[in-house]
């Protein structure tokens, strides 16, 4: 899968979050090789998403998807590195 392709199944997938109404936090895991490496968080009332996980286990909060986005794509691909 090519950069781009990967950054866009990621933005897609944060999207899909926002769009997500069953309840007020969205949660979704990002996996590499089955391992989950990062989860997202994404809180409705306030249209923040938290970041948790990586090689540090930080945590970080958004407010832009795009940002969001690269951050867990550098992420994975940190990880990928490792094996």
């Amino acid at each position: 899968m090519s950069k781009e392709s990967e950054l866009i199944h990621i933005v897609k997938r944060l999207q899909a979050m926002t769009f997500d109404d069953r309840g007020e936090i969205q949660e979704r895991a990002f996996d590499k090789f089955g391992v989950n490496v990062v989860t997202v968080l994404f809180d409705q009332p306030s249209r923040t998403f938290a970041l948790y996980g990586g090689r540090d286990d930080k945590k970080f909060a958004f407010d832009d998807i795009d940002l969001l986005a690269i951050d867990i794509y550098e992420t994975l691909q940190d990880f990928k590195s490792v094996f």
